[in-house]
């Protein structure tokens, strides 16, 4: 027990103040809600306003009962629903239950750890979980892994209970949870086997004890799962359709796990990610001892689900919230390794202060532990109001209420119901990596949007990147003009849905009041949409240039002017090229800080002497390492110098002031430097060569020679511009020793010495690529 007065018993209450606080502070905002959460949600407003299990077709009433996209049972959607009954549908009383599910989760570890080993391990099994995992970003959400997983947990610690003494009733009740944690999402069927099997361990030679602690446990699993199946028969009206329906969702659904129920493959994506995680390493040398030391029943039942889960995660697709039951599994174990590890170090003294122990641990933590949980939190606290409901607003002010909307962003339907809005259907990854997705078309045909009729076309980060496939920007381009962008949404409008708006925007307006009528101000719905070319017609149209004009070719803006690009795009005006590919290519410094993915690793943007001292000691960073640095806005390698190391250049800014902002990276000792050039479909690369300088540009004595442009590096290049949003690029990019590719810089004109394509065919070219972007602006 804690002492009320002991430092044990403080601690205790912050962390559990950090939880509750962790679990429902600002709803509303952080996380954005996205395709998966609007999916769940969706579902339990259907049901609610409805009468119907089912998921949105489109909007407002065309339904598709227990669509194969609810990938989540009951056990999410009714109590989300009971909610949405209770307090009204909207983000947060869905997230209100999320919330609760996020704190039973940590209860749950709390108890089931406490059991084993004690309240002390315990309280460091719930810190390191919240502090060392992305559970705050998932468990807040209206998702189906996190509730399982407290769920599942619940059912361990009961069945703990139940394998170390004598008490069916608790067999029953671990049964009860881990059927609910089945009902929350399915993969969870093979938490049944532990038992199973720790159960004819333990009473193979007792066989009436061993089949009344079967039924026992066995009554307990098979309730919530006929209570399931049960709904899906009443839903789907016969048992067999049930049956079916659950046999082929598994079949759909068979890239996530391996399981008896889900054919999938090894992915080592997913096993790199949990082996590079410090809790993982610490909860197996934790695991180690409690096995070696002799393990009762629960632990051995602990243990067995830790080993179980891991080895899931190594079939299960790299998403890392499914990596969440091996890591919240091996926080307890990792709590015991760290806490009798600093007690045997600090044995040495003949009486160590009560501190030095949680001092030790505290000094590891530090040192090695990814706090990535802290910055979940801050991102809690400070998160404001967010891009899909910008996007609702936007829609809202500026689209009429009789356009169809088409769009694969499902959070928008979840969003708004004052809109008819169709929705993509389904599509389900047969392949998922972090370098492609393939994906699984269910109906055997293919989808073409363009025959939806719809007025409007929405698409977000996930109509950009997952579904790219179905909406392929060549097919938008072809017949629909982007309207505005908001955020990552993209909005495109039709030349029907063009005309609607069109005549509304014409429409009079009756003001409540007489001595409120204005002027109807400029719209681009009603007026010939302008398109620029110039900085003097820029100037001379400025106030009045709104969604549907465009400005042409590079925006030559002063120092101070910034702000009217800013204005321009928040107004809908489109940029070609797009107004942030205009501003990377105006400072080096953006260009680190947007696409330093893209860079040698370690890349960073300087702004005062503080940022160096952060990165002195890291290890992209050693003290005999060189550095770079590069001046912003310093053309043809004049702002380009080289360093010993970050030292002498944190050395040199304590004596004399740095011409801050700079961009600083480790020298890539032995890179080639290539330069590429690719516009539309065409594309060539060359490599320039100077031994007698780290610097190649070829402005400072360099010569060239020809290259042959390899797939990797022009898909590296297009992902690189896709980032940027470029339309054309001239990129500078080094090649390691080893093959490994990265971006030094990107831009809209410069230098072609040792190109093939001289200056006045790239104008030529990047002209063409404008008269292109005019004539499908025009033939609206």
């Amino acid at each position: 027990m804690f002492k009320p007065n002991s430092p044990r018993f403080w601690a205790g209450i912050l962390l559990w103040a950090l939880v509750v606080w962790g679990s429902f502070y600002n709803l509303a905002n952080f996380p954005s809600i996205w395709w998966d959460e609007a999916i769940f949600s969706e579902t339990a407003a259907n049901l609610v306003q409805h009468g119907r299990y089912a998921f949105t077709v489109q909007s407002p009433n065309q339904l598709n009962d227990l669509d194969f996209r609810i990938s989540v049972g009951p056990a999410i959607i009714l109590p989300v629903a009971l909610a949405y009954k209770l307090l009204g549908v909207g983000v947060v009383p869905g997230r209100l239950v999320a919330g609760a599910y996020l704190v039973l989760l940590f209860l749950a570890l709390y108890l089931g750890t406490r059991r084993l080993w004690g309240p002390a391990a315990a309280l460091g099994a719930v810190a390191l979980a919240l502090l060392g995992t992305d559970v705050l970003s998932w468990g807040r959400s209206v998702l189906g892994d996190v509730p399982a997983l407290g769920l599942f947990l619940l059912g361990l610690w009961f069945l703990g209970r139940g394998l170390d003494t004598p008490a069916r009733g608790a067999l029953f009740a671990g049964g009860i949870f881990l059927g609910l944690a089945f009902d929350a999402k399915e993969f969870y069927g093979l938490a049944f086997l532990p038992p199973l099997f720790l159960l004819m361990r333990q009473w193979w030679r007792d066989k009436v004890h061993l089949f009344k602690s079967l039924l026992a446990f066995s009554l307990g699993v098979c309730l919530p799962l006929l209570a399931y199946l049960l709904l899906k028969w009443v839903i789907l009206g016969n048992l067999e359709a049930a049956v079916l329906h659950f046999l082929q969702q598994k079949k759909l659904l068979c890239h996530e796990f391996f399981t008896p129920l889900t054919i999938g493959r090894i992915y080592p994506e997913s096993l790199l990610i949990l082996l590079r995680h410090p809790l993982f390493w610490l909860g197996a040398l934790g695991a180690y001892g409690v096995w070696k030391k002799g393990a009762s029943w629960g632990e051995k039942l602990w243990l067995i689900n830790f080993g179980l889960w891991s080895l899931v995660y190594l079939t299960a697709v790299w998403w890392h919230r499914f990596a969440l039951p091996a890591l919240f599994l091996a926080s307890p174990l990792a709590a015991l390794f760290l806490g009798r590890a600093a007690v045997r170090l600090s044995a040495w003294l003949p009486r160590p202060p009560r501190w030095l122990a949680p001092g030790l641990v505290a000094a590891v933590l530090i040192m090695f532990y990814p706090f990535s949980g802290a910055g979940y939190l801050k991102e809690i606290y400070t998160h404001t109001l967010d891009t899909p409901y910008r996007l609702v607003n936007y829609l809202k002010t500026h689209v009429p209420r009789s356009c169809l909307i088409e769009t694969p962003e499902y959070e928008l339907v979840f969003l708004t119901d004052d809109y008819p809005i169709h929705l993509m259907p389904a599509f389900y990854f047969h392949e998922s990596t972090p370098e492609r997705i393939v994906l699984l078309n269910p109906r055997k045909k293919p989808y073409d949007f363009n025959r939806v009729g719809a007025d409007v076309l929405v698409v977000g980060a996930f109509g950009k990147s997952v579904f790219r496939q179905i909406y392929p920007p060549e097919r938008i381009a072809g017949k629909w003009r982007r309207l505005a962008q908001v955020g990552d949404y993209d909005i495109y409008v039709s030349r029907q849905g063009r005309a609607k708006m069109r005549k509304m925007r014409a429409a009079p307006v009756v003001p409540v009041r007489l001595d409120l009528a204005k002027k109807q101000k400029y719209s681009g719905f009603h007026a010939p949409p302008l398109i620029l070319r110039t900085i003097t017609e820029i100037r001379r149209h400025y106030r009045q240039l709104g969604a549907g004009d465009a400005i042409l070719g590079l925006f030559p803006w002063r120092p101070g002017e910034e702000a009217k690009l800013l204005d321009l795009v928040s107004r809908g005006v489109a940029f070609f090229p797009a107004a942030l590919a205009q501003m990377l290519v105006r400072s080096k410094v953006a260009q680190a800080e947007v696409l330093g993915e893209f860079m040698v690793p370690g890349t960073f943007a300087a702004y005062s002497l503080p940022d160096l001292a952060r990165r002195l000691g890291q290890p992209q960073f050693p003290g005999d390492g060189q550095v770079v640095t590069k001046r912003d806005q310093a053309h043809l390698g004049l702002g380009v110098s080289l360093w010993s190391s970050l030292e002498v250049l944190y050395s040199l800014g304590g004596l004399q002031g740095l011409p801050f902002p700079l961009v600083v990276q480790p020298f890539l000792a032995g890179a080639r430097d290539f330069r590429a050039v690719v516009l539309g479909d065409y594309a060539e690369a060359y490599e320039r060569l100077n031994p007698g300088s780290f610097r190649k540009n070829l402005f400072q004595g360099g010569s060239s020679r020809p290259l042959e442009v390899t797939p990797e590096i022009l898909a590296f290049c297009r992902q690189v511009m896709a980032r940027g949003q470029f339309p054309y690029a001239i990129l500078d990019l080094l090649v390691s020793e080893a093959g490994e590719v990265y971006l030094a810089e990107i831009s809209l004109k410069g230098g072609l010495t040792g190109a093939r394509l001289g200056q006045a065919e790239f104008r030529e070219r990047v002209k063409g690529l404008e008269d292109f972007y005019v004539r499908q602006w025009e033939s609206f």
